[in-house]
């Protein structure tokens, strides 16, 4: 999986797309239409469980705790970066450049 593969967006960024499919979805009356907002929809829910079921925190984390023994200075760049986005100094896309930086050296 490559992390630039992915757009950020915001959970309430995802809620609000969210409704507003559900808004037209129910306002439009041609049955193509609702069946391509309903297409869209599912493709909005499938990613969003996709995204919470591991998210760069949790990544950043792992990769952390497993290189602590092994490399502990690529730990403790990780252990910057995880701390910089835990108190939001930094943003989810740096936080992910950051990281594909440090584990290609």
């Amino acid at each position: 999986m490559y992390f630039d593969e992915y757009i950020v967006l915001r959970k309430d960024d995802v809620e609000k797309i969210k409704n507003k499919l559900n808004i037209l979805k129910l306002l439009v009356e041609d049955p193509y239409a609702k069946e391509k907002v309903e297409e869209v929809l599912g493709i909005v829910n499938t990613d969003q469980s996709k995204s919470e079921s591991k998210s760069i925190d949790e990544v950043i984390y792992n990769k952390m705790k497993e290189t602590k023994s092994t490399n502990p200075e690529l730990s403790a760049d990780l252990y910057v970066i995880y701390r910089k986005l835990q108190e939001k100094k930094i943003n989810p896309a740096e936080a992910i450049r950051l990281y594909k930086i440090y584990i290609s050296d």
